[in-house]
């Protein structure tokens, strides 16, 4: 028997040396797919990886196929560029070895002249147990960039964070921004947003009327409802079982489904987990509240949800004040809540909002003034003003308007106070405060140039 070992492994290294030299030869004869361009740069700095993460399904491929488009227009060879999918079949269960494998025959084939740099494009690297270290020595060589992607519920950002000891840089890739939807349907971006006409005004309303309706999933875009609901409701089954149940060994599915659906409901709303206990007790399933809290924690690091605490400096009152809860993106929810029931308009124009503001790196919170009205969002601007936004969709209805202007009125006196809504175009100053009133498209479209 332990003759035959050396023989049986040696077998199998030359198998999977044919199959990783036929892999790099597609690679080399990869036809890059047209694709809509994401606004935004990759961050990079030497001997650092770049890696992309985000929700399944949000493009974060096409980034990276982008990222090698630029380095050839940038004049970069196609032969020094490698992308390879380690969710590739042939591969079957690898170790760490596939990657030196790799590494070994690449540069065999071509070897780089006059020091040129290589770039790996590397996609479900999750696949591969042990990447980290590998990647760690060869950025050590200075002669390789990484391009890194993998599922959200493996690539993580404090895990990454921690298996490469600062050697890495995260871009989190969200579903298109408005802008990007523009780009997608063929619309331009006005350069100047204060002189736009009313023909192009009417174009870009209509336009944000349709992603407000189907949201920013790039393969919802040009199909029909019934398939855009398949396709959204397929996305949130595959995050629950494949991001959480297969990946943390949930049992308690029927729990799991309910809590999904009762958190994408719950967008752009508040969320109780006891509140929620309770609501499963009533119905006779039973889980604990910590359990309650680890699934909604699993859910997050998917990116399906997020949550958003009180804007608060006590750290007593921002746990014991209820979350508010947002979905990755407001097409999700239209797809996932009974048509008919509480949720609508003015709620997706939210969410829309505060996934806006992340896509912005901001870190939002909702507040609370001192007279107990609350506002939808409190954000430290990068000039290190705060900006307090409330959104509301129709402001047709003068108390609808008191309303919102009263709570932001009620901010500190140095606060910027923005209202966002859907067609409504206004500013309003009462003493030495002044609150702007913008149309939503209008201020998604301010920042994407």
């Amino acid at each position: 028997m332990c003759n035959i070992c050396p023989v049986v492994y040696g077998e199998l290294e030359k198998i999977m040396q044919r199959i990783v030299r036929q892999m790099i030869a597609d690679s080399m004869e990869l036809a890059i797919p047209a694709l809509t361009p994401r606004r935004g740069a990759l961050p990079e700095l030497p001997d650092t990886a770049s890696v992309v993460i985000g929700m399944r399904r949000t493009g974060k491929t096409y980034r990276l196929f982008q990222k090698m488009r630029d380095l050839l227009d940038q004049g970069v060879e196609r032969q020094r560029l490698l992308y390879l999918n380690f969710e590739d079949e042939r591969l079957g269960d690898v170790t760490v070895d596939i990657l030196r494998t790799i590494d070994e025959t690449y540069l065999r084939a071509f070897p780089a002249r006059d020091n040129a740099v290589s770039y790996y494009f590397f996609d479900e690297i999750q696949y591969v147990p042990g990447w980290e270290r590998f990647i760690r020595r060869i950025l050590d060589r200075h002669d390789v960039r990484f391009y890194l992607s993998g599922s959200s519920s493996r690539l993580l950002s404090r895990e990454v964070a921690t298996a490469m000891r600062g050697r890495a840089l995260e871009t989190r890739v969200f579903p298109f921004s408005f802008a990007e939807f523009l780009d997608a349907r063929g619309l331009d971006v006005p350069d100047d947003l204060a002189v736009v006409g009313h023909k192009k005004s009417a174009v870009l309303e209509h336009a944000f009327s349709e992603y407000l309706r189907i949201g920013g999933f790039p393969a919802t875009l040009n199909v029909s409802d019934l398939d855009r609901r398949q396709i959204l409701q397929g996305y949130v089954n595959t995050v629950v079982l494949r991001d959480v149940v297969e990946r943390h060994g949930v049992t308690g599915i029927t729990v799991l489904r309910y809590l999904t659906r009762r958190l994408l409901a719950s967008s752009a709303c508040h969320f109780s987990v006891n509140k929620f206990h309770n609501e499963l007790k009533s119905q006779g399933l039973s889980c604990g509240k910590d359990t309650l809290h680890e699934y909604l924690q699993h859910l997050e690091d998917a990116f399906l949800i997020s949550g958003m605490f009180l804007d608060t400096p006590s750290e007593r009152r921002r746990m014991v004040n209820p979350r508010k809860i947002y979905a990755s993106d407001h097409g999700l929810v239209w797809e996932s809540v009974p048509s008919g029931g509480a949720w609508g308009e003015g709620n997706a124009l939210e969410n829309l909002v505060f996934t806006e503001l992340q896509r912005r790196e901001m870190q939002p919170a909702y507040g609370l003034t001192a007279e107990g009205h609350e506002i939808d969002f409190i954000v430290q601007e990068p000039d290190g003003h705060t900006l307090a936004i409330q959104v509301c969709a129709d402001l047709s209805d003068p108390k609808t308007l008191h309303r919102e202007v009263r709570s932001l009125l009620e901010t500190d006196k140095h606060t910027r106070r923005l209202i966002l809504s859907l067609h409504h175009e206004q500013s309003i100053r009462e003493g030495s405060r002044s609150i702007d009133i913008l149309p939503a498209w209008k201020w998604l479209l301010d920042n994407s140039k």
